[in-house]
């Protein structure tokens, strides 16, 4: 049996279209240029985005410094040898034991004399009684202690 013609074909089955071979498409200089242009604007993105991180990563070890400088100045101040003989800790403040003695008020360390008692006026004892009802908390009702 042979093979049926095209024009046998196109007759049993009218509404198939034949389409002509298209060979693959090949690109063009323009379609590769356009894929260029995509990729060299990611690329740039990436490059200023990498310069933007490493100005933030030197500024902030910049930062880091004299942060550490400011902390190891005001340790010094602190914690040094001298800072019990010093009057004042940080610059600007001043410490009121350095100052050496006081002269008007009571001094740094002396006992006082408390409150004076008028002896000229004679001494009285009262004893208060409470009534037995009167004896307890309010707030919880637990007698009261002697």
């Amino acid at each position: 049996m042979s093979e049926p013609s095209i024009l046998a074909v196109e007759k049993s089955f009218p509404e198939a279209e034949i389409l002509p071979f298209q060979a693959p498409r090949r690109y063009e200089d323009q379609d590769f240029q356009f894929l260029y242009e995509q990729e060299y604007a990611a690329h740039q993105e990436t490059k200023r985005r990498l310069r933007a991180a490493e100005d933030e990563i030197a500024y902030l070890k910049r930062r880091l410094e004299t942060l550490e400088a400011d902390n190891a100045y005001l340790r010094k101040l602190l914690f040094s040898k001298k800072t019990e003989k010093r009057g004042r800790i940080i610059p600007g403040t001043e410490s009121s034991e350095a100052d050496g003695p006081k002269t008007h008020g009571a001094q740094k360390g002396h006992k006082g004399h408390g409150r004076s008692i008028p002896f000229h006026l004679g001494m009285q004892d009262h004893q208060h009684f409470m009534d037995p009802g009167d004896c307890y908390c309010p707030r919880c009702g637990l007698p009261f202690k002697e």
